[in-house]
């Protein structure tokens, strides 16, 4: 190496590697709060996860309005069927704050801003920020950026999506326009 190409590498610009693991995904699971999680994947994963547990506990309250009991000691069964139902929706909204806190580190937060989803009225505004709100591009202080969903999966979050949206307007409407053919049927 000769003089002028030592001094000239001695007085250029440092070189270091920067690199951030910004080509990395998040590959974490969904059940696990550390990690990030894209608009796509948390609405569907709380859509899917409410549709499940809401069959199940469909199934489990037909089955115990079939057998006319539920048994508890001390003979109170209505009071032993709202117990069980409370401890079981307690246990199913540990996931849907996990998918919560997920999304709020996407674009940046802390995860302890899904305490304001229990609050009366003041829980819509930030979950429709979680629905609505872009994340992050790139890494952030909670890892790298989660997995871009598939098409494929993108359009069957989407389709649970709308089946929600209508089953909530169907169990609306359809009460509402049987009142109605008995009021019509009443007058006529």
């Amino acid at each position: 190496m000769s003089d002028q190409t030592m001094r000239s590498e001695m007085y250029a610009a440092p070189k270091a590697n920067i690199e951030r693991e910004s080509d990395g995904y998040d590959e974490t699971s969904m059940f696990n709060p550390k990690g990030r999680a894209g608009r796509i994947k948390y609405i569907g994963y709380v859509v899917g996860f409410s549709m499940l547990v809401g069959f199940l506990f469909s199934i489990i309250a037909g089955v115990v309005g079939a057998s006319g009991s539920f048994p508890v000691e001390g003979g109170d069964e209505v009071a032993g069927f709202t117990i069980a139902m409370i401890l079981a929706y307690i246990l199913v909204l540990i996931p849907i704050f996990i998918f919560g806190i997920r999304r709020f580190h996407d674009f940046n937060a802390s995860g302890w801003w899904i305490v304001t989803t229990i609050i009366p009225f003041v829980g819509i505004i930030p979950g429709l920020i979680m629905t609505f709100m872009p994340g992050t591009a790139g890494s952030n202080r909670f890892g790298n950026p989660p997995t871009p969903p598939s098409k494929l999966m993108s359009v069957l979050i989407i389709g649970l999506f709308l089946i929600f949206i209508i089953g909530i307007i169907a169990a609306v409407a359809i009460p509402a326009y049987n009142d109605y053919i008995q009021a019509a049927g009443a007058a006529g």
